[in-house]
């Protein structure tokens, strides 16, 4: 799976969608790092709305952190994969306390081919799912 990650390195552009049905331009773009170690994820760039997630191998399965505009760092876990998605979850080694603080709980990752990728992310307050945002985006280089 996290090969699979390696795999988004590039430009991509797209729109995301609110539940609410709110919609914008996006711009994601993918860097290997660290010797081959870690992929950031630098969302909505160039934007007041930036965010930055790092996704890395933890012990044999792709793990996350969401560098998110609220302010905390929500970690997520690979929870289930096969060739066209991966769903990464809340990891019970977070810091942050899911009943009590707003955060981004749970990203699935869409592949159509090696050239389209669609995010769902779902959002949580006060321990209930309350949103999400779906990013749609095709490579551009």
């Amino acid at each position: 799976e996290f090969e699979r990650l390696k795999g988004l390195a590039g430009t991509w552009k797209g729109t995301s969608a609110e539940d609410d049905g709110t919609k914008f331009d996006a711009n994601v773009e993918y860097q290997v790092t660290s010797n081959g170690s870690a992929v950031v994820e630098k969302l909505f760039t160039g934007t007041p709305h930036e965010m930055i997630s790092v996704y890395h191998d933890k012990k044999g399965k792709a793990s996350m952190t969401h560098y998110c505009a609220i302010g905390n760092q929500p970690e997520m876990d690979l929870i289930s994969s096969n060739g066209k998605e991966m769903k990464f979850d809340f990891s019970p080694l977070n810091s942050i306390d899911p009943a009590k603080e707003d955060h981004m709980h749970s990203l699935k990752l869409s592949f159509d081919g090696n050239d389209k990728l669609v995010q769902n992310w779902k959002y949580y307050k006060g321990g209930t799912e309350v949103g999400g945002t779906t990013i749609t985006l095709t490579r551009a280089s």
